[in-house]
């Protein structure tokens, strides 16, 4: 290791470049208080090469650092039970990870993560994950954020993972541990290598159930390689293997497989892929509290040529819909009887202007999961009584007055 920092406190490393270690470029073991600023890496050369290695060590700065390895690029790990806490990432850059994890927390993962939190990293080139963090040796991870990241060229975005590989100290209990509240904020990128798509996943085995739990998805907006034919049965449990993003090969979602996951919410974020897919975009096995992106879905309506306005004060246009969610999520709100008494979305439509050729035009929005599939239809309310109505695959209501009939327009925005 060409800087080995063991057992000290309030170190700090400034303005330094290692170049062409000869395996890990730069570590720090049981050190708290630590400082790295204004650090380059260059060591590309080997593939047990990281580039900097955060062990045991708690309160602890990274900032403004510039990474090239061919391992893991940033990485902390765990191997006894002192564990990590407090770690910040910030300001950085990951030129490349060529044979592995841009972020990462593991491998080595016996004692606890608290409050880690990754902040305004560009990465470049990742053979393996933009962001992982992994549980495998009995590590009770929690308060971990990635913020204001950026990726292009890399394997997969998302990796999360429960296991138990076994790996302890001498004389320690083997353990399983826990994964509690995960966060990516304002995350962007594209540009993904491979087509396995992400995966967050806990653990079953011995008859108890290893929950991910709470994985938040804010502001992120990111595109999946796809291109996949067909779609891959679920792979099996976590059976000890190397932990990389790629240990079962393709997933059955284009976007990111979710087993054994307690709440994940997205707010303001979308997830694509680059080239059509079979598969569908997420793939979910027991997940409770799943809430997915959602698309503002703007609906138009538009009033044939001559007809009258409606009365705002006793009528006024809605948009009913029934909304199928994407595969795998499983159904939001169901119509089988074609009655339309569960209806999603309800949108109030607002009268927006008047052209020039006597049409009204009336708009509204509604949130509709990103995916989904909708059947619509208005209606015109006079007081109680439904005046007329009408949905996009043909008419609901007989003898309906030419001088009423509407267009839908429905325009996508992600």
């Amino acid at each position: 290791m060409a800087i080995f920092v063991v057992l000290s406190q309030k170190v700090t490393i400034d303005s330094l470049t290692v170049k062409n270690a000869a395996m890990w470029a730069v570590v720090n073991m049981e050190t708290d208080g630590l400082t790295i600023r204004n650090l380059v890496v260059d060591s590309t050369h080997g593939s047990t090469r990281d580039g900097i290695d955060i062990v045991d060590c708690h309160d602890v700065l990274v900032e403004g650092c510039t990474v090239s390895s061919e391992d893991d690029a940033i990485c902390l790990k765990s191997g006894v039970a002192r564990g990590v806490d407090n770690v910040t990432v910030r300001n950085s850059h990951v030129m490349t990870a060529g044979v592995a994890n841009a972020l990462k927390i593991g491998t080595a993962t016996y004692g606890n993560f608290t409050n880690i939190t990754f902040d305004t990293i560009d990465v470049q080139h990742a053979d393996k994950a933009a962001m992982a963090v992994e549980s495998v040796d009995g590590a009770d991870i929690q308060n971990v954020v990635f913020r204001n990241i950026t990726f292009k060229d890399v394997g997969t975005p998302f990796f999360v993972l429960i296991g138990d590989r076994g790996d302890r100290p001498a004389d320690a209990p083997r353990k399983i541990g826990s994964v509690d509240g995960v966060r990516f904020e304002n995350v962007t990128g594209d540009g993904v290598r491979h087509d396995w798509g992400s995966v967050i996943s806990g653990l079953s085995q011995g008859g108890q159930t290893y929950l991910v739990k709470n994985v938040a998805f804010q502001d992120v907006h990111v595109t999946a390689r796809g291109g996949v034919g067909s779609v891959p049965a679920v792979p099996p449990e976590y059976a000890g293997q190397y932990p990389d993003p790629n240990l079962w090969g393709q997933v059955p979602a284009a976007g990111v497989f979710f087993r054994h996951v307690d709440a994940v919410s997205f707010t303001r974020s979308t997830i694509d892929v680059g080239a059509n897919d079979a598969r569908p975009m997420f793939a979910l096995v027991d997940v409770a509290g799943f809430a997915p992106p959602t698309c503002d879905v703007t609906f138009t309506v538009r009033t044939a040529v001559g007809a009258p306005d409606f009365d705002p004060t006793t009528e006024g246009f809605r948009v009913l819909g029934a909304t199928t969610a994407p595969a795998g999520i499983g159904a939001l709100s169901t119509d089988p009887l074609g009655a339309w008494k569960i209806a999603n979305p309800s949108v109030t439509l607002v009268k927006t202007t008047s052209d020039t050729s006597g049409r009204y035009r009336y708009t509204g929005h509604a949130e509709i999961p990103q995916g989904a599939t909708i059947e619509w239809k208005t209606i015109v309310g006079e007081a109680a009584a439904v005046r007329y109505e009408r949905q996009a695959l043909g008419n609901r209501a007989n003898a309906i007055p030419v001088a009423t009939t509407a267009s839908i327009d429905v325009d996508w925005q992600n």
